[in-house]
Protein backbone atom coordinates (compact mmCIF):
# COMPACT_ATOMS: atom_id res chain seq x y z
CA UNK A 1 0.00 0.00 0.00
CA UNK A 2 1.73 3.57 -1.09
CA UNK A 3 0.11 5.92 1.81
CA UNK A 4 0.23 9.61 0.45
CA UNK A 5 -0.22 13.08 2.24
CA UNK A 6 -1.73 15.93 0.68
CA UNK A 7 -0.59 19.47 3.00
CA UNK A 8 -1.61 23.08 1.94
CA UNK A 9 -1.61 25.54 4.87
CA UNK A 10 -4.61 25.24 6.73
CA UNK A 11 -6.14 22.15 5.92
CA UNK A 12 -8.31 23.36 3.12
CA UNK A 13 -6.67 23.14 -0.19
CA UNK A 14 -5.74 19.83 0.54
CA UNK A 15 -8.92 18.53 1.95
CA UNK A 16 -10.51 19.36 -1.35
CA UNK A 17 -7.54 17.19 -3.50
CA UNK A 18 -7.54 14.66 -1.34
CA UNK A 19 -11.02 14.05 -2.47
CA UNK A 20 -11.02 14.28 -5.65
CA UNK A 21 -7.79 12.20 -5.46
CA UNK A 22 -9.36 9.31 -3.49
CA UNK A 23 -12.65 9.39 -6.06
CA UNK A 24 -10.46 8.57 -8.67
CA UNK A 25 -8.41 6.42 -6.48
CA UNK A 26 -12.25 4.25 -6.18
CA UNK A 27 -13.22 4.80 -9.63
CA UNK A 28 -9.95 3.10 -10.62
CA UNK A 29 -10.20 0.37 -8.08
CA UNK A 30 -7.13 1.22 -5.89
CA UNK A 31 -8.36 1.31 -2.83
CA UNK A 32 -5.91 -1.96 -1.76
CA UNK A 33 -3.18 -0.21 -3.47
CA UNK A 34 -3.08 3.62 -2.59
CA UNK A 35 -4.46 5.86 0.80
CA UNK A 36 -4.62 9.54 0.73
CA UNK A 37 -4.75 11.78 3.80
CA UNK A 38 -4.61 15.23 4.22
CA UNK A 39 -3.43 18.19 6.97
CA UNK A 40 -2.22 21.38 7.48
CA UNK A 41 1.64 21.35 6.48
CA UNK A 42 2.32 22.80 10.08
CA UNK A 43 1.35 19.53 11.79
CA UNK A 44 2.52 16.76 8.77
CA UNK A 45 6.19 16.56 10.60
CA UNK A 46 3.99 13.89 13.00
CA UNK A 47 2.89 12.33 10.01
CA UNK A 48 6.29 11.38 8.04
CA UNK A 49 6.91 8.44 9.49
CA UNK A 50 3.12 6.75 8.37
CA UNK A 51 3.20 7.68 4.77
CA UNK A 52 5.29 7.17 1.71
CA UNK A 53 4.62 10.24 -0.42
CA UNK A 54 3.96 13.93 0.55
CA UNK A 55 2.58 16.25 -1.57
CA UNK A 56 2.53 20.36 -1.21
CA UNK A 57 -0.31 22.15 -2.59
CA UNK A 58 1.34 24.80 -5.09
CA UNK A 59 0.27 27.53 -2.92
CA UNK A 60 2.27 26.35 -0.28
CA UNK A 61 5.34 25.23 -2.35
CA UNK A 62 7.80 28.09 -1.80
CA UNK A 63 7.73 28.32 2.16
CA UNK A 64 8.80 24.36 2.42
CA UNK A 65 12.60 23.57 2.20
CA UNK A 66 14.15 21.69 -1.26
CA UNK A 67 13.27 18.03 -1.63
CA UNK A 68 16.65 17.41 -1.61
CA UNK A 69 17.02 18.43 2.41
CA UNK A 70 14.46 15.42 2.89
CA UNK A 71 17.27 12.96 2.10
CA UNK A 72 18.31 12.90 5.50
CA UNK A 73 15.33 12.72 7.09
CA UNK A 74 14.02 9.38 5.31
Amino acid sequence: MIRILICCAGGFSSSAMSVKVKKEIEERGLQDELQVDFCPFGTSSDLLDDVDVVMVCPHFAHTTFPASQLVGLL
